[in-house]
């Protein structure tokens, strides 16, 4: 009888040590969010807003709360042409950031037209936003997502 207990013992001691392991491992590794800093945090901020503001998300937008930003891309000069190109063409939220060459922040955005036979995001439009966050402009070029030093999904 003694020998029984100490057996059940010993296998609920296993079951408790590996449930604990697990928790240990799921509570370090279930997060794919990188950790941002502050500064980041504020790009990003600046960037959704600056997208927001310039008819590249889903969201209404009233074109006489500020003016349009332009860019290379825009082909025409009527801005209803411009805000229907627009429409759509983003996710509202940062897909990932890192530092350009300039040592200003690039803030990736997912391009809701470009995914892979996943339905996976892999091409974005970037926003470029200074340190001092007074520089807020679009990127001309598409931006890789796969290659961000920060995804931030």
């Amino acid at each position: 009888m003694n020998r029984e207990l100490k057996i059940k013992a010993k296998r609920s001691a296993q079951k408790f040590c590996f449930l604990l392991i697990l928790f240990v491992f799921f509570a370090c590794n279930g997060s794919s969010k990188t950790e941002i800093s502050t500064e980041e945090e504020k790009a990003i901020k600046l960037a959704e807003d600056f997208i927001k503001r310039n008819a590249y998300t889903d969201a209404l937008l009233d074109t006489s709360e500020y003016k349009l930003v332009r860019e290379l891309n825009d082909w025409s000069d009527n801005d209803s042409v411009i805000l229907k190109n627009r429409r759509g063409m983003l996710l509202p939220k940062a897909y990932g950031i890192t530092t350009d060459i300039d040592s200003k922040w690039l803030v990736a955005f997912c391009n809701c037209n470009v995914s892979d036979e996943k339905n996976s995001c892999i091409m974005g439009r970037g926003v470029i936003v200074s340190k001092d966050g007074k520089e807020v402009r679009i990127a001309h070029k598409p931006v890789g997502l796969s290659h961000l030093k920060k995804n931030i999904k």
